[in-house]
């Protein structure tokens, strides 16, 4: 048997096994490695199906050459998100809809339009979420696989990590200082 097809049938075995692919194995490792490298940097969602997913807000954050409000690390990939006045808090995000609608095209994803693909809300917002209320009828929400063999976007992506982690670090430091503040102990001391 010659390697590919060797190749092959060990990729299909072990997917038959993790019921994973290579690519989204891959991609757990990114996501792991990245949860590592910055701690602070994400909130980690588990969806409807269990899957671990790290959510990053860039709206505000001088990366824009990214073009989304929000990134979803997940094994599906690194998946941007954004439209128009789209900045959904994660309790308003169909994780599962929205990694299933990713999954489903696989490779296809995005091929034809810059990498955007134009999803419905309900299958990207929970439902009853405000965010989905407010959009205009026929809106559709923008989502796009982050291409990670771009080295432009992975300087993006790092410096989003980086800004992230340290404005978190920076939100856990004054509030641990407001808490240390309105110590009984200490307010009785500085009377």
């Amino acid at each position: 048997m010659e390697k590919p097809a060797r190749d092959r049938e060990a990729g299909l075995k072990r997917q038959e096994q993790t019921g994973l692919t290579k690519e989204q194995e891959g991609n757990i490792a990114i996501l792991e490695g990245l949860q590592e490298k910055y701690p602070k940097a994400f909130n980690e969602i588990i969806d409807d199906k269990g899957r671990k997913v790290l959510t990053l807000d860039v709206w505000g954050n001088p990366v824009t050459r990214l073009g989304t409000n929000k990134l979803l690390i997940s094994q599906e990939g690194i998946i941007g998100m954004g439209s128009s006045g789209f900045h959904p808090q994660d309790q308003e995000i169909n994780f599962a809809g929205t990694i299933d609608a990713v999954a489903e095209k696989g490779s296809e994803f995005g091929r034809r339009h810059g990498g955007w693909e134009s999803l419905e809300p309900s299958q990207v917002l929970m439902p009853g979420s405000r965010r989905k209320e407010i959009m205009e009828e026929g809106e559709k929400v923008g989502v796009r696989k982050i291409d990670l063999l771009s080295a432009g976007e992975r300087e993006d992506l790092k410096t989003a990590f980086v800004q992230s982690q340290e404005k978190n670090i920076s939100r856990e430091q004054e509030r641990k200082k407001k808490e240390e503040s309105m110590n009984p102990q200490k307010i009785l001391a500085d009377l």
